[in-house]
């Protein structure tokens, strides 16, 4: 039998299991359970409980990009790595991405762009040309990407932000929910607004 372990939040792990129809293989835990013991549909969802699982066969993480590298880094000698990608996005022959991803509904990623590992990218995303993700970034619902946009490891972009042609948010850094991003952001900074302001920094990636 194959484990799969997901990283989500709130409602995601049962939605994942509803989109990709995976339930009796699928083992997740949420990013801040309620309580030591929280379970979800009968799985256990803690930390601890990852780490003493004696037998992974592959992961794919889902949200707060900080926790998804602990997990991953708490996990030595995983044999192979999931990609999770819904029927309906629009990828391109020349796009490229690594391992560990998941692909939701309605994307669209185009041509010569390059995803990293163990990434998020959630409904109705589009990446424009030439874009680059970085690992253990999260992307949220109708983000868009526009041409040559970089985003280094570690970034959450938030849902309906925009950042604009040819900018680069830093490693580690926050993007607040419908924020238009119109200069470079510095690593491990959190920016909101339109156009985006720094509101914090951040501890380092």
């Amino acid at each position: 039998m194959q484990h799969f372990i997901m990283v989500g939040a709130g409602e995601w792990p049962s939605a994942m299991i509803e989109l990709f129809g995976r339930e009796k293989d699928i083992l997740f835990f949420y990013a801040k359970p309620r309580a030591p013991d929280e379970t979800c549909m009968n799985r256990p969802v803690s930390l601890r409980w990852v780490k003493e699982f004696d037998v992974i066969d592959c992961i794919s993480c889902v949200g707060d990009p900080r926790l998804s590298r602990t997990l991953i880094e708490s996990i030595p000698g995983m044999p192979w790595w999931v990609n999770w990608i819904d029927p309906s996005p629009r990828i391109v022959k020349s796009a490229r991405m690594g391992k560990g991803n998941i692909i939701q509904p309605h994307c669209t990623i185009r041509s010569e762009s390059v995803l990293g590992s163990h990434i998020t990218v959630c409904g109705y995303v589009n990446i424009a040309h030439h874009s680059k993700v970085g690992d253990h970034c999260f992307l949220g619902p109708k983000a868009t990407f526009t041409g040559n946009t970089t985003l280094e490891e570690g970034v959450f972009f938030g849902a309906g932000a925009v950042i604009q042609p040819g900018l680069t948010i830093g490693e580690g850094s926050i993007i607040g929910a419908g924020s238009i991003v119109t200069k470079d952001i510095p690593a491990n900074e959190c920016w909101v607004g339109n156009p985006a302001r720094k509101l914090k920094d951040l501890e380092p990636w």
